[in-house]
């Protein structure tokens, strides 16, 4: 999670923003910083419709808004929790420079591959034990 906790809603929803274009370099270019804000400036009410449920439903016991500041619980099982919701394509492109957009399974080219539950934990538990 880019949105460190104090920061505000604000900067919470311009992360949003900028995820399609997270460490893509040659993405860079189809939004920029200022755009960033300018959307969520211009549309902030309609972010809080849309994230406010999700943030009451499913993190609640995670992190919260209050005040108009992010508060985030940093512990181990929070951690885990919020990277288990990450995209398969995340976990299969953690080491490398492009991300792809689909990841097919070699037997059946109809379906996204479909990483095990149990290797994204092993992953997980790597990064938790090398920021540490």
């Amino acid at each position: 999670m880019r949105t460190p906790s104090g920061e505000s809603e604000a900067k919470l929803y311009e992360n949003i923003v900028s995820i399609p274009h997270y460490s893509q370099k040659t993405m860079h270019s189809l939004v920029d910083k200022e755009d960033e804000v300018e959307v969520v400036s211009e549309n902030f009410k309609r972010f809080q419709n849309i994230y406010h449920p999700i943030l009451d439903q499913e993190f609640k016991d995670y992190f919260s808004l209050k005040d108009g500041k992010l508060e985030i619980n940093h512990d181990d099982a929070t951690r885990r929790f919020l990277m288990s919701h990450i995209n398969d394509n995340v976990y299969q492109n953690l080491n490398t420079k492009i991300i792809s957009v689909r990841s097919y399974d070699k037997e059946d080219k109809f379906f996204k591959y479909a990483m095990p539950q149990e290797q994204k934990t092993d992953i997980v538990d790597d990064i938790i034990a090398e920021a540490k």
